[in-house]
């Protein structure tokens, strides 16, 4: 690893954003399963789902950030460490 990636990554904002990269997935999952369960008998009673998609859409939108952060910070290192300034 060259002195530019670890410079780069041992930032604190880096460092907040590839814990996100890394933990926003299951996190989301997790908090889907623990936000969900209870609206399950409020869905029922009512006979209506929007609450569960929605949830759902909200979890899964985070996870596709937390993919996308992860990319993103990858495609920097790659970058850093084969010393281009970034064409593409």
């Amino acid at each position: 690893m060259t002195t530019t990636v670890r410079r780069r990554l041992s930032a604190p904002s880096s460092l907040v954003l590839l814990w996100f990269g890394m933990l926003g997935g299951p996190v989301a999952w997790a908090a889907r399963l623990l936000v969900a369960y209870p609206l399950v008998p409020v869905a029922c009673a009512t006979g209506s789902n929007l609450p569960l998609h929605l949830v759902t859409l909200a979890t899964a939108a985070s996870t596709v950030a937390a993919a996308l952060v992860s990319w993103r910070i990858w495609r920097q290192a790659r970058r850093d460490a084969r010393g281009d300034d970034g064409g593409g």
